[in-house]
């Protein structure tokens, strides 16, 4: 009896656990020597957040430099629980690797409770834990430093939670109400992205005449971030934090128009470049409608989850972002998301008789199978060995610009480019070019270029900056530079396209 219960219950948890432990021990390590025994991120933007939870932690100060606010995160809880983990233990490069770590094994837990309580078997369970970790692939995000875990973790918690809700009779419907609005408020301020997993939810508990449970999950949603919208406006920055405009949004900066977005070519050229989500859409979209023949109803996870996954994904690409930034970090919820509801789906093939069961299983592990290969990122989930090698870029391109920037100009004005390892290892006090941490810089790219220029350049000049870092890769920066700049010297790093 012992034996089998530890079967059921820790064993299918225990093996996709093992395997990512492993994974990002041997990842890390490499890492490490990549940077010369230091911990470094394979991403500069993982430093922005941590040098306003610096700044905050410090100096109260939400924003990029010590001297004022800046609305240059896109992730608010992320943020603050740095800032959190920073007046605990101090400024340090370890946090946000310990938080993601953290993160990554809540999420494989978090999918195995629910697939238990779904009646999944235990060892599709533990097959579904270890697709997770290749398909997302779940050791890439601790090397990123990024909040992309604690979304994908927040996100499977908020279906599990909003599914139970749904399939719950009615003496239970009451128990449990500040489960889901709590959640709702975490997912939210963990990415903007959350909004679209909680209005589909909020849809579909209202059309289980759950009004005011839909209302209050919405609700609590949108409180912290319209909150933070009022403070960006009073300390006059912009309804929506940088970031999330400028991927969203593009030079227009308008909160409006992006609501407001109709389809246009970015959708096209979304979708033409990440076939991939064509067929996971098309698979969730037929997961839902098997689920609705096997079952003849909706209320069941084989149904909610697909339903959710496919609605996720098309606002995901119509709201989210261009295709020219990093869709896997950006996706990796939606890709852990669709293995959760696959193996979901299972438990609805119990009812028919025997070669539907079979049918259904043999679908769903194909799809797995499926779903881990054509991804493309299986290799890097077995060893991310890109991850490692962009840590080696970051580490001298981005942390070594930080050094020398501490030695030259330790106290700033000094413009840059890319800000994150700037901001997080100076005191400069650091003019953002690209419009993260700095939002004339957004306002000016919205003119002809000649304006553009122009306007910068006084903008720089007023702030007293004598000194610029830029990276001669990035061709859109380029394009914007004053021509009355004068080009001191270049650094040519031992990789491709890191010259600055």
């Amino acid at each position: 009896m012992d034996g089998n219960y530890r079967w059921q219950r820790v064993i299918p948890f225990l093996v996709p656990v093992l395997l990512f432990a492993i994974i990002t021990a041997v990842s890390a390590a490499a890492a490490v020597r990549q940077a010369e025994g230091h911990l470094v991120y394979s991403l500069d933007d993982a430093y922005i957040h941590m040098a306003m939870a610096k700044n905050l932690a410090r100096h109260g100060v939400w924003g990029v430099n010590a001297s004022g606010f800046a609305s240059a995160s896109s992730s608010l809880l992320w943020t603050a629980l740095l800032a959190g983990c920073y007046l605990l233990f101090g400024v340090n490069g370890w946090a946000p690797f310990a938080l993601n770590v953290l993160s990554c094994l809540a999420v494989l837990f978090i999918a195995d409770l629910y697939w238990r309580r779904w009646g999944v078997t235990p060892g599709l369970r533990a097959l579904g834990g270890v697709a997770i970790v290749l398909c997302v692939p779940l050791a890439l995000l601790p090397l990123m430093g990024m909040e992309h875990a604690l979304h994908l973790l927040l996100s499977l918690w908020f279906a599990g939670t909003a599914v139970d809700l749904l399939l719950a009779p009615e003496p239970a419907e009451r128990s449990g109400r500040l489960a889901l609005p709590l959640l709702a408020a975490l997912l939210a301020a963990s990415r903007y992205e959350g909004l679209f997993l909680v209005g589909v939810a909020a849809l579909l508990l209202a059309c289980r005449r759950m009004l005011g449970r839909a209302l209050a999950t919405v609700a609590a949603a949108v409180l912290p971030l319209a909150g933070f919208s009022v403070l960006s406006l009073l300390s006059h920055g912009l309804a929506l934090p940088n970031p999330v405009l400028l991927k969203a949004a593009g030079p227009r900066l308008s909160l409006l128009g992006t609501l407001l977005r109709f389809a246009d070519r970015r959708d096209r050229l979304a979708w033409e470049q990440n076939p991939y989500f064509v067929a996971l859409l098309g698979l969730a979209v037929l997961l839902a409608l098997a689920a609705l023949v096997i079952l003849r109803k909706w209320r069941v996870p084989g149904f909610i989850l697909p339903c959710l996954l496919a609605a996720m994904i098309v606002l995901h690409f119509h709201f989210g972002f261009s295709p020219a930034f990093w869709v896997y970090r950006y996706s990796a919820y939606l890709v852990a998301f669709a293995v959760f509801a696959l193996v979901a789906f299972l438990p609805a093939a119990r009812k028919p008789a025997l070669p539907w069961r079979a049918l259904a299983t043999g679908a769903v592990l194909a799809a797995l199978a499926g779903v881990t290969i054509a991804n493309g990122e299986w290799r890097e989930g077995v060893f991310p060995g890109r991850e490692v090698a962009r840590v080696r870029r970051n580490f001298l391109e981005h942390v070594g610009a930080a050094c020398f920037i501490r030695a030259a100009c330790p106290r700033g004005p000094v413009a840059v480019n890319d800000i994150g390892a700037v901001c997080f290892f100076t005191d400069a006090e650091v003019l953002d070019l690209y419009g993260l941490g700095n939002i004339e810089p957004l306002r000016f790219h919205s003119e002809p270029r000649e304006r553009e220029r122009a306007d910068l350049d006084a903008w720089v000049r007023a702030k007293g900056a004598r000194l610029a870092v830029i990276q001669l890769g990035w061709s859109d920066m380029m394009a914007r530079l004053p021509r009355t700049w004068t080009e001191v010297g270049e650094l040519d790093l031992p990789m491709r396209g890191s010259r600055i």
